[in-house]
């Protein structure tokens, strides 16, 4: 028998409206300690998106390998990239890590390369697959250069080309092993069907698909496959051997009311049992908003009476033009444990802009693609013509970011 524990998402370093979070990412990390231990865990998957950003604070490193130094003394620990992170940054100190009995993969390797075993007592007891984040080039190197141009079909299949190598030396492995060794997938990837929370902070993963792939692309090898990539826990249409852990804590208020949690797989033989164990909140987040100055008002006014510490977020939706809302919410709060981290007056921002046909919440939230298609919009341009033009949009954005990347990772 074997006890996995299955996470993902954890952005350390990553700040909510220049707050920071470091006391929460603490809280977490002791209670995953905490869980390990109470549990008797035998293999912790992380499957990736460690690092909010791929330059990757001091804090959040020291954060990264406090936990790992105490998890290798308690279990075997595997650790693949997502998007958010360096692949490079990830794989650096991976033959040190190999002594402590940590298995790391940044960057997409031969499948062979990606298929250990985990014994105990002597004997196999699992087969993990640790997938890391493959990005475009990945895919497109993977096929034939007849399939290459249909952009299309690059990500589906090149993600079941990989992860259907990846299972036949998993299964072959097996097979030499003489027992039914179960046989776990790790990925990072977004499937078709996922439900996403506002704040993921999920950019688009591959040119030309938007919506994810199916779960026909994991081979029936894969007795459970350990996703990261979407921050609201759940399973991969329906099924209960697909899963996204979720992120262990809401990474913006659009999460505030999701459940956390860890996945549990207990494996006996092929056989297995699933369960997920919640996690506190560690740092309460209320969204306040109303069209109405005066409820806005009253609602906060009850709110800072309360003694539970929380950070606020404040929406005023109405039309009247509202210049004194941060001073007058300030001044409501003063001396309270509610603390305001961010305030939307969409009516005042737009009064700001001065701007026609284009809604735009907040002026830090403007995202490049939603500034493109309010353009198009603008511009009038429909049909087939916007069509290509986002599809050369999408390239340029796409290259600009792998370019980046590549600095960075560089450095």
């Amino acid at each position: 028998m074997v006890k996995v524990l299955h996470t993902s998402d954890w952005h350390l370093g990553r700040e909510l409206y220049h707050q920071d979070r470091e006391v929460e990412f603490r809280a977490w990390i002791e209670l995953l300690i905490q869980t390990i231990q109470e549990e008797q865990i035998d293999v912790v998957v992380i499957s990736g998106d460690i690092f909010d950003v791929i330059n990757v604070p001091t804090g959040a490193q020291a954060l990264y390998y406090q936990f790992l130094t105490r998890a290798c003394r308690l279990c075997r620990v595997f650790v693949t990239s997502g998007n958010h992170d360096s692949g490079r940054f990830i794989d650096a100190p991976a033959e040190l890590m190999k002594q402590l009995d940590i298995t790391v993969v940044g960057r997409p390797k031969d499948p062979a390369d990606e298929v250990f075993v985990v014994e105990k007592d002597g004997e196999a007891q699992l087969i993990v697959c640790a997938v890391p984040f493959l990005r475009q080039e990945d895919l497109y190197n993977l096929l034939p250069p007849e399939v290459r141009s249909d952009k299309e079909s690059i990500t589906r299949r090149g993600l079941m080309a990989h992860y259907g190598d990846v299972a036949a030396h998993a299964e072959a492995l097996r097979e030499r092993i003489g027992k039914p060794v179960p046989v776990l997938a790790m990925g990072h990837l977004m499937t078709s069907g996922a439900v996403k929370g506002g704040d993921d902070g999920v950019r688009d993963l591959y040119v030309g698909t938007l919506e994810g792939v199916d779960d026909g692309i994991f081979p029936a090898t894969f007795d459970y496959v350990a996703l990261g990539h979407i921050h609201r826990p759940q399973r991969v249409n329906g099924r209960d051997d697909i899963r996204y852990s979720g992120s262990p804590i809401a990474m913006g208020f659009d999460e505030r009311c999701d459940e956390k949690v860890v996945c549990i797989v207990t494996f006996d033989g092929r056989e297995k049992k699933i369960e997920t164990k919640p996690v506190p909140v560690f740092q309460a987040l209320q969204r306040v908003s109303s069209d109405d100055v005066k409820a806005l008002k009253k609602a906060l006014k009850t709110i800072a009476k309360s003694a539970a510490p929380v950070w606020l977020e404040v929406q005023y939706t109405g039309e009247e033009t509202v210049r004194t809302l941060e001073s007058d919410v300030n001044e409501i709060l003063k001396g309270s444990l509610a603390k305001c981290i961010h305030i939307r007056n969409a009516s005042y921002v737009q009064h700001l802009l001065q701007t026609e046909g284009i809604e735009t919440p907040e002026l830090c939230e403007l995202e490049p693609a939603f500034v493109f298609e309010s353009l198009l919009k603008q511009m009038r341009i429909e049909g087939d013509d916007a069509a290509l033009l986002r599809s050369t949009y999408q390239e340029a954005l796409h290259a600009v970011q792998e370019e980046e990347d590549a600095v960075s990772q560089d450095d």
